[in-house]
C-alpha cells in the first residue's frame, strides 16, 4: 500500500571560532490523513580539529519508521568516529 507523505525539512551547519563544525539535516514525514504514521530521520556530524590538517570526526544518524511491519524494528542508528586529513 502506498502512502502519500508530506515532506519537511531542516539543514543547519554550525561553526565556531576553533574550527569546530556541526551539521544536521532532519527530516520529518507524516503520512497525510494519518499522522501518528510519520518517518524522521536526523544526521549528526561534529568534527573537531586535532592539527591544523588533522580532524576528529563523529558522525550520528537515527531513523524512526512507524509504517513498517509489526516484525521490523521501528527504530535504528548508526556511529561513526574516524580521523580526517584536510590539505
Amino acid at each position: 500500500m502506498r502512502v502519500a507523505r508530506f515532506k519537511n525539512n531542516i539543514k543547519y551547519v554550525l561553526f565556531h571560532a576553533d574550527a569546530t563544525r556541526k551539521k544536521s539535516p532532519d527530516v520529518w514525514q507524516p503520512a497525510i490523513g494519518y499522522i501518528k504514521n510519520v518517518r524522521y530521520s536526523t544526521e549528526w556530524t561534529l568534527e573537531l580539529p586535532i592539527t591544523e590538517h588533522l580532524r576528529f570526526t563523529t558522525n550520528i544518524t537515527y531513523s524512526v519508521d512507524r509504517g513498517l511491519p509489526q516484525a521490523a524494528p521501528l527504530a535504528a542508528y548508526n556511529w561513526v568516529n574516524g580521523v580526517a586529513w584536510q590539505w
